[in-house]
Order: structure tokens, then sequence, then C-alpha cells
């Protein structure tokens, strides 16, 4: 080994000083060290064997505080390094935060969009469904009231039927009593016109008389006993049609009018009375119906034979 290579003569407590020292934690370092650090020139090495030993204990020297600087600038370097990540790694997550809450604000506001947009065309497709909603709901209310026109119709109508139902059975119940009035007063007047009765003699037709007559010879002349028979027997007739009318005035001397409903037990009364009468006003004698009703007028004969 040369003599120029020697251990190194530096002192532990400068190499463990220069260690131990922390390094500066501002970013830019002291324009000093920066310029010395810079300007620092490794030795050639030529320049390293022609040294002399003090040269190359100051070479050694100088390298060792220069790696020292270097050391300590890397820890520093590596310390602002970790701080810039973490640093890096909290903007990062606040950038992804802010980027999340905007993302969702943009999604806020889309789905905002988007709802107006279907708000808008919903209102769009909603405007014929309205028309047609407002047409219907027309046409019903005019249905509702044309339903309201003929129930009230129909109500009218009811109680003008119940009405003539009501006039019906009363115009059926005066029928019932004018025929049954009809059928006692036939038979009244049949009874009246029977043999025995008060009518039987005058409503009789008288036979000719067979009686001779005297004959004259002289046309002009006629026979007094003829015209006093023809005259006895038209004063018979006026007697007999003048008794007949007395009795059609007693029989039809009743109201003839109809009776409303509301007086209906009268007439129940009135028909027992009217029968009670005319069976009081029919003889006792007991009678028999002449054969053919010779003795009645054309009009009762019609009615009998009805």
């Amino acid at each position: 080994m040369p003599q120029s290579v020697l251990p190194r003569p530096c002192s532990d407590s400068q190499q463990t000083s220069s260690i131990i020292s922390p390094p500066p934690t501002t970013l830019h370092m002291p324009s000093r060290d920066r310029l010395n650090t810079a300007d620092y020139l490794p030795p050639a090495a030529d320049q390293i064997d022609n040294a002399s030993i003090d040269e190359l204990r100051f070479m050694l020297q100088s390298s060792l505080s220069i790696n020292a600087k270097l050391k300590s600038e890397t820890a520093h370097f590596k310390l602002q390094y970790e701080l810039l990540s973490m640093q890096a790694a909290e903007d990062t997550n606040r950038a992804n935060v802010e980027h999340e809450m905007i993302r969702r604000e943009v999604d806020a506001l889309r789905s905002a969009e988007h709802a107006r947009q279907a708000r808008r065309e919903l209102e769009t497709r909603v405007d014929p469904i309205q028309a047609k909603y407002r047409e219907l709901q027309q046409a019903h209310e005019a249905l509702t009231k044309e339903h309201d026109a003929l129930l009230h119709r129909f109500k009218s109508a009811s109680r003008l039927v119940q009405q003539q139902a009501e006039e019906i059975y009363v115009l059926n119940d005066d029928r019932e009593m004018l025929l049954n009035r009809i059928r006692e007063n036939r038979q009244h007047f049949h009874m009246l016109c029977s043999p025995g009765g008060v009518f039987h003699g005058a409503l009789t037709p008288k036979s000719p008389s067979t009686s001779p007559q005297q004959h004259r010879t002289t046309p002009r002349q006629t026979p007094r006993s003829s015209n006093r028979g023809g005259r006895h027997e038209t004063e018979t007739d006026a007697a007999g049609f003048a008794a007949l009318l007395q009795a059609l005035k007693h029989d039809n001397s009743a109201p003839s009018t109809p009776i409303s409903a509301s007086r209906a037990p009268p007439r129940a009364q009135f028909r027992q009375h009217r029968a009670a009468h005319s069976l009081s006003s029919l003889p006792a004698t007991p009678y028999s119906r002449s054969r053919g009703n010779a003795g009645l007028l054309p009009f009762y004969r019609s009615c009998t034979t009805n």
C-alpha cells in the first residue's frame, strides 16, 4: 500500500455531529450551503496520486462533509416527499370527496331536469287526456240532467197513471151502480107492467071490438058507438102514458152525476137506500112474466130482451 493512502484522520465527533444534526425543514436551502454543494468538484485521479497526505486528508474531510450534507438533504427531501405525499393524498381524498359531491349534485340536477322534462312531456301528453276527460264530464253532466228530467217526467206520469187508475176505479164503480140501477128499474118496470101491476092495463094492447057495427046506407054518416069506443081508448092510453111518465120521473129523481172516490161510502149508502126504496115500492102480490113481453113498449121490450 502506498504511503499516500492512510487511514481516515477525521474525528468521530465531527462525523457524528454532522450525521446527527437535523437537516433544514424549509423547502429552500440557504444559498451558502447550496453553493458549497454545487461548487464541489471531485478531485481527479492524477491529483489524488500526486497529492500529499495533508491534501488527501483535506479532500477526504471535504468529501465526508459533502456526503453528510447530501445525506441530510436526501433525508430532508425524503421527508418533504413524504409530507408532500401525505398532503397529496389528503388533497386527493378531498378532491375525490368534492368530485363525489359535485357528481351527486350533477346527478340531482340531471334527475331534476329529467323530472322537469318528463313533467313537460306528461303535460303535453295529458292535455288530450284532460280535454277528453272534460268532454266526458260534460257529457256525464248532460246525461245526468236528462236522467233527472226523465225521472221527473216518470214520476209525473206515474202520478197521472195512478190518478187515472183511481178515476177508472171510480168510473167502474159508478158504472156498476148505474147498471144495478138500470137492472132494478127494468125489474121494477117489468113488475109494474106485468099482470097485477099498475100499468098492466094501460100498456096492454086493446083487441079490436068484435061487436057488429051498424052499416049505414049513406057513407057520410058514421056510427056513434065506434066513435065513443075510440075516444074511450084514447083517453085510457093518455092516462096510462101520464102514469108511466110520472113513474119514470120518480125513478130518475136520484142524481146521475158520478161521485168522486172520496164520497164512496155515501154512494154505497145511497145504493142500499135506493135498493130498499125500490124494493119497498114493489107490489106484494105475486106475478108471472107475460109471454113474449107483450105488455111492454117497444123500447122497454128491447131492453128486457137484451
